[in-house]
């Protein structure tokens, strides 16, 4: 407050010196000395002090007591407010926390905890935030969000975007059951084709992840090993040939449908949504050429040649048995990739290549069911022939049988036992290879020694018998001939290294059980002879006849090992199962993909039309109030996001629903409080059994509950399903496909949406109103159950006093300050008085503007007539203009003073015993509320739930206006007459919105981000703290814009933005001189913290009293502050700093700019510190 000083001094010993020397000129000649008219003249010295000190303060008093009659106040402590959450106990069901319900924080240097109010009822759901999305249609685009939701982690909208999914399923238990290498052909005949080539995938399913087949190559340059795109990414009808050198895969259930399955995806985004832009499948077709590898093709070389040939023998393959109708080989020149040569059959037991230099070229060979051969050689003069030769590892048998009994594959074994019959049998499964009926087969068997002697002791004849082996399958009648030649399946047994037979697959193969084990057996039979050897010993009988003795020596086989392999080349035929993956959902096309006539998209897009943002739940929200805060980042200059539509989802279709948005279309962080219309529950029935496609329940009424089209739920307590329904059949359901298990005493009901694969109890949705580029809003957290609370205690029912009759009555309330809001009651019935003259009293109210429900009736329970009539009275900022009559009273709300009228201006309360009471109010406030994240968490109320928290740091909390402040604020009060016209107009109501603003600085012509704009106005507010630099919360600055919007012109309300202040960093540069060096660091620091202070946008400037706007700062200001300080005895250099670059005698600062402290460069002189 500025203060006009008076002449004469106020300290009471210089006024004593003053009166001794002026003494003698009143009383010459007297002494005061030490006696009683020393004291005399002290006691007269002490009033003129205490005089002149209040005949100082006379302007101030007079200029409050001006501003006390125009109605200005000491503006109230205002309570800090932050968004709480409520956790619910699990399993728990809905409830809510009414407006007014208390939770506390421990806040440090004080005993009670600090309490906080709920603002407002809110329900609060048992139901939890498990899913929320962000889908893109214009991009065909989704980002999920739901971790970082369920986690309480920031995150930022629509980013990162990732391609919505659009996937093709085909499935063939045994087609499409793939190893090693293998060639897959789908053909697809369409009805209508993209009108671009559409970018595919396609993977197999390898039991841990979609692993792609070889990448297309085109279709000029195609070899057999390559894959190939015959429909050019579906502009045409063809056959897409898939190819995997080395593939394993496994069953997956896509769709509740369990089988071996490939997909095709899209790479790249679905074109936008037009008419005959979307290709149209009217049948797909399935081949496969499966090859697991049977071994490792070598390369062995170069011996001899040809000048300028390269030459590749493949005569050693072929005379392994092995099939070369379908080999190659590639030859190519690694410097020069676009002059191939020529690729050569292998078929005919080799290939050449003329014309190639000496240096290095690549060779690739690619035989059916081995490995392929890629390898680099370098051919020289002499050099250049090269062999292909292979080892064998093929498929381990499953399972081995002699006679029954179990062959360890392991070691070495005897396929016959050790005494081979006539009829003895070894049978033998690779399941693998004799489920695909067709397939060519091939099996090598290698010899193992049998430690028999290989010549005949002298005089012994060795004769070996042949025995015939025949190979036999099980038909699903008897066991029938293999087709193997009986001299190829002896040869299986008898070769002295290694034997590789072929044999097909027949068509109608079946399954047999031997040993425990059900699979398609192949078996070798003895059917006549057996294997070993007759021993013929001749000897002569004493007449001198001849004798030949002969013994039978079984020699059973001996195997080192056994092992299988096979190609299978299957028919064309229909996938088993056909699937379209979009919008999050399968679609099932496979009636669709076997016959023409009926063409299905593979692709569509999704059903959104606009940006939409989705939040799903785990239960069911109840009809209330359901409250999500949601942290959002402000943008600078960004007062609200396009405009958005909330919906839930009603069990069958998007509905609209009321919302309370306090974040501006997620532009501003804030409340989404939507009033949520609840749902009728489902239906839920028991399931006598269920297994496969059908469902048992307890009646036909249960049944009737479901209809066909339905997706429903089949659960226990420990698993549960999700199927659709197929049909009802009186107390039967069907469903489209088989459940996996089956299911006794379960229940069965509609499930919930989907939405994004997974079935949710409820949706919210909020889409943008017009189609538009979606805000990347920076989102500090989701959080569900959330609510308002703010720093105050609601005191209910407080007796003030009694009315004395007497003028200018004043009572006190005990608790302080008093917030705004408070409902003030006085008893003027009672009695028998109460009931007679209740309805006088009523019309008067009335008459005075007080409204009917100004009067609360008391009323005796028993008789039911009224005993006391309690008339609630006005708050007025001052009685200058108040009546005799007119029930006024004015409160001085930091010291929760209440003071009423003399019945000249405001009515005397009537006489009576504690007849005047606060039926409520509230209490609080203060910067002591504005408390850190996480430090409320206590209940207090009788909430269910169980704990709380506030997730963001509570702000907005301000002490009591002083004074001081409000002797400043004043004038401009008088100035603006309460109606913003002005900039200055602008500060001023700017501060007496909230006692936290220090500073405001109004811009006109400027709008939200800072642009020149007629008809807008920017404040900047500075709060007060002590922060280097203070910045207002997004609560206070709200707080500040809505008050101003209410006192502007109607015409500029959504024009008046408060912003943050814009901060103009200076720094200084100096090289100080201590007066002792040896106390240098102390100088320094006393230097540093000198001009910190100094430069502070509140408390610095060269008065004190913080930097104006747009004030400039001056080097001779710094200069005497450094030299002033004790330990400088001088400077040798001093500069001003902006953006770290001297800027000579002044630093110029924009009027829209305020000082703060930049870098510091403090040196003492001849150092650096």
């Amino acid at each position: 407050m500025t203060r006009v000083p008076v002449v004469g001094p106020h300290d009471p010993d210089q006024v004593y010196a003053d009166l001794l020397q002026r003494l003698p000129g009143f009383e010459p000649g007297w002494s005061v000395g030490y006696g009683p008219g020393a004291a005399l003249v002290r006691a007269y010295a002490r009033f003129l002090s205490t005089l002149g000190d209040r005949l100082d303060r006379a302007p101030d008093k007079s200029r409050l007591a001006f501003l006390d009659l125009l109605g200005v106040s000491l503006l109230p402590a205002k309570p800090a407010r932050a968004p709480v959450v409520f956790s619910l106990p699990p399993g728990g069901g809905d409830t809510r926390a009414p407006a007014g319900s208390q939770v506390a924080a421990t806040v440090a240097d004080r005993v009670e905890p600090l309490v906080f109010e709920t603002e407002a009822d809110t329900g609060l759901c048992a139901a939890r935030l498990v899913e929320v999305a962000a889908v893109w249609p214009g991009q065909d685009s989704w980002a999920d969000h739901g971790a970082a939701a369920r986690s309480g982690s920031p995150f930022t909208l629509f980013d990162p975007l990732s391609p919505v999914p659009h996937e093709l399923y085909l499935a063939h238990r045994t087609l499409l059951a793939l190893s090693g290498a293998v060639t897959v052909e789908v053909t697809l005949e369409l009805s209508q084709v993209a009108p671009a080539p559409m970018d595919m995938v396609w993977e197999y399913w390898d039991g841990e992840t979609w692993r792609g087949f070889k990448s297309f190559v085109p279709v000029a340059t195609a070899i057999n090993s390559d894959s190939v795109d015959g429909t050019l990414g579906l502009t045409r009808s063809g056959t897409v040939r898939l190819v995997a050198d080395c593939s394993t895969s496994e069953p997956r259930t896509v769709a509740g449908i369990e089988s071996h399955w490939i997909r095709g995806r899209l790479a790249a985004a679905l074109p936008p949504n037009r008419a005959g832009a979307r290709p149209a499948v009217d049948r797909v077709r399935l081949r496969s050429v499966v090859a697991p590898s049977m071994g490792v093709i070598r390369l062995a070389g170069p011996d001899g040649g040809r000048e300028r040939q390269i030459w590749l023998s493949s005569s050693g393959l072929s005379g392994q048995g092995i099939d070369l109708s379908d080999a190659f080989a590639v030859l190519s020149d690694p410097g020069k990739p676009d002059e191939p040569f020529p690729t050569q059959s292998l078929a005919s037991g080799s290939a050449q290549w003329d014309g190639v230099d000496f240096h290095d070229y690549t060779v690739q060979v690619t035989v059916p069911g081995y490995t392929t051969l890629v390898q680099t050689i370098s051919p020289t003069k002499g050099a250049s022939m090269y062999f292909l030769v292979t080892d064998f590892s093929g498929l381990a048998l499953d399972k081995a049988v002699n006679d029954g009994l179990p062959v360890d594959l392991t070691t070495t074994f005897f396929p016959f036992g050790q005494n081979p019959q006539t009829g003895s049998v070894f049978a033998i499964s690779l399941a693998e290879a004799m489920t695909k009926p067709l397939a060519t087969v091939s099996l090598l068997s290698v010899a193992a020694s049998t430690g028999r002697l290989t010549t005949a002791p002298t005089g012994v004849t060795v004769s070996e018998l042949t025995p015939t082996v025949v190979g036999e399958y099980f038909d699903g009648r008897g066991w029938s001939d293999l087709g193997i030649a009986e001299s190829t399946a002896l040869g299986l047994f008898t070769t002295v290294w290694q034997k590789l037979i072929t044999f097909t697959v027949p068509a109608d193969v079946a399954t047999a059980e031997i040993a425990g084990l059900e699979a398609p057996w192949i078996r070798f039979r003895i059917a006549n002879q057996t294997f070993g050897a007759t021993l013929t010993t001749k000897w002569e009988d004493a007449g001198g006849a001849d004798h030949d003795f002969r013994v039978v020596e079984p020699r059973p086989p001996v195997l080192g090992s056994l092992r299988g392999g096979y190609v299978y080349r299957s028919p064309q035929v229909v996938p088993e199962a056909c699937l379209a993956y979009n919008d999050f959902s399968y679609i099932d096309h496979t009636a669709a993909a076997r016959d023409r006539g009926s063409a299905f998209e593979p692709f569509v897009p999704v059903r959104d039309m606009t940006p939409t943002l989705y939040f799903g739940f785990d239960r069911r929200l109840p009809a209330d109030i359901v409250s999500m805060y949601l942290d959002v980042a402000e943008t600078e200059g960004l007062i609200s996001g396009p405009g958005l539509v909330w919906e839930h989802w009603n069990g069958t279709e998007w509905v609209a629903v009321t919302v309370r948005d306090e974040t501006a279309n997620l532009a501003l962080p804030g409340m989404v409080a939507v009033a949520s219309p609840g749902s009728v529950p489902p239906p839920l029935v028991s399931v006598l059994t269920a297994t496969l496609t059908t469902a048992e329940l307890v009646d036909e009424v249960a049944a009737s509950s479901f209809r066909a089209g339905d997706l429903v739920t089949v659960f226990t307590d420990s698993a549960s399903e999700t199927v659709t329904v197929a049909g009802i059949h009186g107390s039967t359901v069907t469903f489209t496909r088989p459940l996996t298990q089956v299911y006794t005493r379960a229940f069965l009901t509609i499930a919930g949406l989907p939405r994004f694969g997974t079935p949710r109890d409820a949706w919210l949705r909020a889409r943008l109103r017009i189609d538009g580029e979606p805000r990347r809003a920076e989102l500090g957290g989701v959080f569900l159950n959330a609510a308002w609370v703010a720093q105050v205690q609601t005191i209910r029912g407080e007796v003030l006093g009694g009315g004395t009759g007497q003028p200018g009555q004043a009572v006190t309330c005990r608790q302080t300050p008093v917030l705004p809001g408070q409902v003030l009651e006085i008893r003027e019935l009672s009695g028998a008085r109460a009931d007679v003259e209740q309805e006088i009293l009523r019309a008067e109210a009335v008459a005075a503007g007080l409204g009917d429900d100004a009067l609360r009736l008391v009323t005796d329970p028993r008789t039911g007539r009224t005993t006391e009539v309690w008339v609630r009275w006005v708050e007025q900022p001052n009685l200058h203009f108040s009546g005799p009559g007119d029930r006024h009273y004015v409160i001085e709300r930091s010291q929760g003073r209440i003071v009423f009228g003399d019945d000249r201006h405001g009515r005397i309360p009537p006489a009576g015993t504690d007849n005047v009471r606060l039926a409520s109010y509230l209490s609080g406030g203060g910067a002591q509320g504005n408390v850190p994240a996480g430090a409320i968490s206590q209940l207090l109320s009788g909430i269910l739930a169980t704990s709380v928290s506030n997730v963001r740091a509570a702000e907005g909390g301000a002490d009591n206006e002083t004074v001081d402040a409000v002797a400043s604020r004043g004038s401009g009060l008088v100035r603006s007459r309460v109606q913003a016209v002005t900039p200055a107009d602008y500060e001023a109501l700017a501060q007496e919105a909230s006692p936290a603003v220090a500073v405001a600085r109004a811009l006109p012509c400027t709008d939200s981000s800072g642009r020149p704009a007629p008809g807008w106005v920017r404040i900047a507010i500075v709060p007060h703290s002590f922060d280097p630099r203070p910045i207002p919360s997004f609560g206070l600055r709200r707080e500040v814009e809505n008050y101003l919007r209410a006192r502007c012109p109607a015409s500029m309300g959504r024009q008046v933005t408060v912003v943050s202040p814009q901060y103009h960093p200076v720094g200084v540069s100096a090289t100080v001189v201590p007066v002792d060096l040896d106390q240098g660091g102390v100088v320094i620091a006393a230097v540093s913290s000198a001009l910190t202070a100094f430069l502070h946008p509140l408390g610095g400037g060269p008065d004190g009293r913080g930097w104006p706007f747009g004030r400039d700062v001056h080097l001779s200001d710094v200069a005497r502050l450094i030299e002033l300080l004790p330990g400088v005895d001088h400077l040798d250099a001093v500069e001003l700093l902006a953006d770290g670059i001297p800027r000579g005698d002044v630093v110029a600062v924009p009027a829209e700019r305020i000082v703060v402290c930049g870098p510091l460069v403090l040196r003492l002189a001849g150092g650096e510190s």
